[in-house]
């Protein structure tokens, strides 16, 4: 076939060997949209022959689904009428029906002021779209690797690296990309906080609340208001409509503490908003819906006490979907030495001093001692320590823990005492009485699993009292 392109004619076969060495593809078309020259790139590019191309409308090869539409594009460029850039990215159509990802440029073949056509020079760029996705997903791999990594490493951080609390550890990874309810059980003191802190920062909920509540500490007569809220006017003294827990978690996460202590009326009431996922303010009739994740905690054997008839059932079995079980600190004693160091760096920095060390002897010591009080117990005994201590700690500044060594610090006290220049009896027989009464405590806390009432009782303290003496404890 003739084709008649002005003053192109005659210098064509002069740059084909040129045209055909280039690897990127090359399209000469006339102002009628009529392809008059490809070099070789272009023809493997599209798949198609030289000959299939030449001759033929530009549509064959435009990725519009309306050739017509496409060719009316073509001619607004053409004409200059459309203010389109000079390199653009856009699709060709394969011989195959199959489109692909190309980078065009091009530019107006003019002789003597008159329009012949126009030159594109075409890049395939489907092996560079396919780099740069698999690179992204690379990127992105990488960065969920950093996530858990990073979420490994807290773990590791704020609950120690034992193959015990591994094994915590990977619960919390698995149930925290879900909404399943979780149930955290473990002897007082062993870090369930911890763990919902953790299944909440590792959820999809991360970017909303956390409200915690700990059900043995809100009397009976105010738990209802303080979990489902209330309405203005609902009993004497509420002025205003107010939100509960709950209400304040939507789209977050509740945290239900030692939720054993809840009577069996409470009981019921919750059972139905897990059920439902909605609350009733007092004084309302009105439901609202939730979007919540709830978290529960005990320390007391809640399949025990569904024998008993002290805790139901159904609400058993709906908090049981996901349960995780805290093992004790004196079964993970390894753990004992990176806890004894986060909670040291901790102390001093709100204490204000000087970053202190221990030494060989008080580590010993922290690892034979009990623990009956679990991390918290730990936690207190590394504070003090950090308080009444030089530079380093040594087993002297370990005030529970002397007794592991039968030597108490009283005996030390008479073994020592000719060696001072001054004592402050008065000051010294406060500190005595205080380290006696937190011993107590927490020993009766431990008797009763960490039930606050209970422990109130048997101690012939009023619960408020309790409450913050164990919160003085605990700080």
């Amino acid at each position: 076939m003739t084709v008649e392109f002005g003053f192109l004619e005659n210098k064509i076969e002069y740059f084909k060997t040129i045209f055909d060495t280039i690897q990127a593809g090359i399209n000469v078309i006339d102002k009628n949209g009529i392809i008059v020259y490809v070099n070789s790139a272009y023809c493997l590019m599209n798949g198609y022959k030289r000959e299939e191309l030449i001759g033929n409308s530009l549509s064959i090869i435009l990725p519009d689904s309306n050739p017509l539409k496409g060719m009316e594009n073509y001619r607004n460029i053409i004409n200059r009428k459309t203010n389109t850039p000079f390199l653009k990215e856009s699709y060709n159509t394969h011989q195959n029906g199959k489109k692909f990802p190309v980078l065009i440029s091009w530019n107006y073949l003019i002789n003597k002021d008159s329009l012949e056509g126009m030159v594109t020079v075409v890049h395939d760029l489907t092996e560079l779209k396919k780099t740069k996705r698999e690179l992204r997903q690379t990127k992105q791999h990488v960065i969920r690797l950093e996530n858990i990594l990073q979420k490994r490493e807290y773990l590791e951080y704020m609950m120690g690296t034992s193959e015990e609390i591994k094994n915590v550890h990977k619960l919390i990874e698995q149930v925290a990309k879900t909404d399943l309810t979780v149930l955290i059980t473990g002897e007082t003191g062993t870090g369930k906080e911890i763990v919902a802190e953790a299944i909440h920062n590792f959820s999809n909920r991360a970017n909303k609340d956390l409200i915690k509540i700990d059900c043995g500490a809100i009397p009976e007569s105010l738990i209802e208001s303080e979990l489902f809220g209330h309405v203005r006017g609902a009993f004497t003294g509420a002025i205003q409509t107010r939100n509960g827990a709950f209400k304040k978690a939507d789209k977050g996460t509740i945290f239900l503490d030692e939720i054993s202590n809840l009577s069996w009326e409470m009981q019921k009431k919750l059972l139905r908003v897990i059920q439902e996922r909605e609350i009733v303010k007092i004084g309302s009739s009105q439901p609202e819906k939730l979007d919540i994740r709830i978290i529960a905690a005990s320390n007391e054997d809640l399949i025990k006490l569904v024998d008993e008839f002290k805790f139901r059932s159904d609400l058993f079995y709906r908090l049981y979907e996901f349960q995780i079980t805290l093992p004790p600190l004196r079964s993970r004693k390894s753990d004992i030495p990176i806890l004894s160091q986060r909670f040291l760096k901790e102390a001093c920095h709100q204490l204000k001093t000087p970053q202190k060390n221990f030494n060989d002897q008080s580590i010993s010591s922290l690892l034979g001692y009990h623990w009956s009080g679990n991390v918290r117990e730990l936690k207190n005994v590394i504070r003090r320590a950090a308080i009444v201590s030089g530079k380093v700690i040594s087993s002297e500044d370990l005030h529970f823990v002397e007794s592991v060594n039968n030597e108490t610090s009283f005996n030390k006290l008479m073994m020592n005492l000719e060696n001072y220049s001054t004592f402050d009896l008065k000051k010294y027989i406060k500190q005595q009485n205080s380290e006696i009464e937190e011993a107590i405590i927490l020993k009766t806390l431990e008797k009763f699993k960490g039930n606050k009432s209970k422990t109130a009782r048997f101690l012939n303290l009023d619960y408020k009292t309790l409450f913050y003496k164990v919160k003085k404890i605990s700080s």
